[in-house]
């Protein structure tokens, strides 16, 4: 996986919320800026208020610095200024212009909320954490996943002697993975359930439940969890012999979860839908390929309180519009002996608009597994990486338990 934790900035600017509030402790500044690891001495933790310029990296961003009547004491006080930048990896430069008390430089990052925001998470915050899985990208994912799924289950029950409604609920689906970037390794597990109804001949309604953990081993201890629902519809279209086509129309429901030392118990809601189509061509009994293709948009919104260092971060997500991604893959199934199937999926998420997550507004997923389908119980074990993120690499295996009635 590709681990951009971009929440240096994040960091810098999260609690650049102090905006909001300026009766705050003034140290808070001291903590951000001290979080830069100095380019002298590769250290973090300790604020230079020794009126020299200094330099260093926050995750993804760079921070420059220079204090005026500082006396070196790794605080940040009333009576002390700072100039500061702040580059962002697409070289976009973030300024104060000039010498800022502590709470000049609040109101500062509150005058630039949006554009600090847009700069360091695009539109997903949680993505500072948790890699690559951006929520649009997630869901898109996700649903496109369970549409061939399904698909390939009635199928494998169709070629069975014994009758079915196609009622599928999945007992288990878990995913445990490892990731990289920038030299932090995190890992990551997820757990999916679904349940999939036919309603009538080539009728499809269910729901898919996941949740995913996320964990980094950076310095500040990074967390994230995601928990999403998303209720769907599926309409199956035979054109002829050769050809099908399946119809998905989803709502999606999605909580996110962050917890750091600079992130503590935020959360926010996202809500939206999709529409996405797959068809299948089969060359014969044994092979077949898919193209699936799709549109999946979100809104965030944030509506319980939220620690006081980060309530600058309110407006700012609020304000936000809606976050979408197109979406598009090929994917081939080979039927190995009968009732054991092999897929390989090529799925990219192409996130849209002005929006974007920076480093990941296209994600691409390799998808390879097994299956086997019993009487009653189906059985998949199965391999996933993500590509085309700029310094991140992920790795997940998955093995999921169905049971069919």
């Amino acid at each position: 996986m590709k681990f951009n934790i971009n929440l240096s900035i994040a960091v810098f600017i999260v609690l650049s919320n102090l905006s909001f509030a300026l009766t705050q402790d003034e140290n808070d500044w001291a903590q951000i800026l001290s979080g830069v690891r100095d380019d002298r001495t590769s250290q973090q933790g300790f604020l230079y208020d020794t009126n020299e310029q200094r330099s260093g990296s926050l995750y993804a961003s760079r921070v420059s610095y220079q204090f005026r009547g500082g006396n070196g004491d790794g605080d940040f006080g009333s009576s002390e200024s700072v100039l500061m930048t702040v580059t962002m990896p697409t070289g976009e430069t973030i300024e104060t212009g000039k010498y800022m008390t502590p709470s000049e430089l609040s109101s500062w990052a509150d005058a630039n909320a949006d554009a600090l925001l847009k700069a360091v998470f695009g539109s997903d915050p949680s993505a500072t954490i948790s890699g690559t899985t951006t929520s649009v990208a997630q869901a898109s994912q996700e649903i496109l996943a369970q549409a061939t799924t399904s698909k390939q289950r009635k199928k494998a029950n169709k070629l069975k002697s014994f009758s079915t409604n196609f009622t599928s609920l999945v007992v288990m689906e878990n995913e445990k993975a490892s990731m990289q970037s920038n030299g932090i390794n995190g890992s990551s597990s997820a757990f999916k359930f679904s349940y999939d109804k036919e309603l009538a001949d080539g009728n499809d309604v269910g729901t898919l439940f996941s949740y995913r953990k996320t964990k980094a081993s950076d310095v500040y201890g990074s967390e994230s969890s995601n928990i999403l629902l998303s209720p769907y519809y599926k309409y199956y279209y035979t054109i002829n012999d050769k050809v099908e086509i399946i119809a998905i129309g989803n709502l999606l429901i999605n909580k996110r979860s962050m917890n750091s030392t600079l992130f503590n118990d935020f959360s926010y809601l996202e809500y939206g839908a999709g529409l996405s189509a797959v068809p299948y061509y089969y060359f014969n009994d044994k092979f077949s390929l898919n193209m699936p293709i799709g549109f999946q948009t979100l809104k965030k919104k944030i509506t319980s309180s939220v620690p006081s260092s980060i309530d600058f971060l309110v407006n700012a997500i609020n304000n936000l519009g809606f976050q979408s991604s197109f979406n598009y893959g090929l994917g081939a199934e080979y039927a190995l002996k009968e009732n054991w199937y092999a897929n390989f999926d090529v799925l990219q998420t192409k996130e849209l608009g002005s929006n974007q997550t920076y480093n990941r507004n296209a994600v691409t997923y390799y998808n390879l597994r097994t299956t086997y389908y019993g009487k009653y119980w189906n059985f998949a074990l199965g391999y996933k990486t993500v590509k085309n993120v700029l310094n991140y690499d992920e790795d997940a295996y998955m093995v999921s338990v169905q049971y069919n009635w």
